[in-house]
């Protein structure tokens, strides 16, 4: 889904369980950027928009005193004359970046504090949870190797297949070869979950 990161991701995965589902493996497709998303860091509200052009925030999380604070989802609207004029707006921006500095060094932890819970609600129903990493790249690697850490402190199995295929075309491996991953790297994350599965004598 459009903005989705492992809070949402979450929250889905319950609704789905209260619902009655009871799935015996729960793959999560984890992407290093999820974590900013997750508590809604200031390059992630300037990218996120609702309809009317509006900054608009996605549900999230906080970590206040080593607990997770959620966050409905929340428009901020632009301040007058905003659209108008430039120096109004990198004011904006700089007060939203001056608001949310303390995000960035929540992400790991929060992140982290996530997949414990999706792990726990997973074991709770007797299934088993897989992290699939898609891709481990990103402009920030601390944050992915910290939390890649923690996983497995916790126990929590991950499998990283990032595309590492023959074919690497832009045109040929991207929708439009310039936006999501396309069909053939979606077929070489589900070989490498496919084969993950039959190792663990999930699937033959």
């Amino acid at each position: 889904m459009p903005g989705y990161g492992t809070y949402q991701s979450l929250v889905l995965l319950r609704e789905a369980m209260a619902q009655g589902i009871q799935p015996a493996l729960v793959i999560y497709g984890f992407l290093p950027f999820h974590a900013d998303r997750n508590v809604l860091t200031s390059s992630m509200l300037e990218a996120f928009r609702a309809f009317g052009g509006e900054r608009f925030s996605p549900p999230h999380v906080e970590v206040r005193d080593g607990k997770l604070e959620t966050f409905p989802p929340f428009v901020v609207s632009a301040w007058p004359l905003e659209e108008q004029s430039a120096l109004i707006t990198l004011l904006h921006q700089t007060e939203l970046r001056v608001r949310l500095a303390n995000r960035e060094k929540q992400r790991a932890e929060a992140t982290s504090l996530l997949l414990a819970q999706m792990n726990q609600l997973v074991e709770g129903a007797h299934g088993r949870l897989l992290v699939a990493t898609l891709w481990d790249g990103g402009p920030d690697p601390e944050t992915y190797r910290r939390v890649t850490a923690d996983m497995r402190r916790a126990g929590i199995a991950q499998l990283n297949v990032t595309y590492a295929g023959a074919e690497t075309r832009p045109e040929k491996i991207l929708v439009g070869g310039t936006g999501h991953p396309g069909a053939i790297i979606h077929s070489w994350w589900a070989d490498k979950l496919g084969q993950w599965m039959v190792e663990q004598g999930i699937a033959k």
